[in-house]
């Protein structure tokens, strides 16, 4: 899997900021090549580098993930059912 794009993306959401539009894409979870007891969920906010996210399993890697994107977003812990797509 590489670590500097996302190969599988599962889901994207166009998200409206005070700086406009940001694209956020999760990817699909898998085993930490070095240690797959470890899940990683790639992520990307807008331009910014992917980000692998650790969790202890699928979900646990993704849910992070979100709450990682909310989190550099400024956006309250419920955005995802309640910021719509901007797009």
């Amino acid at each position: 899997m590489s670590t500097t794009a996302l190969d599988t993306p599962i889901a994207t959401r166009v998200l409206a900021t005070p700086d406009g539009p940001v694209t956020v894409v999760f990817g699909r979870p898998y085993p930490r090549p070095d240690d797959p007891r470890i899940t990683l969920c790639p992520c990307r906010i807008g331009d910014r580098p992917v980000n692998l996210v650790p969790g202890l399993d699928d979900i646990h890697a993704f849910l992070t993930a979100v709450r990682l994107v909310g989190a550099v977003l400024g956006l309250p812990a419920d955005w995802p059912v309640t910021q719509p797509s901007a797009a």
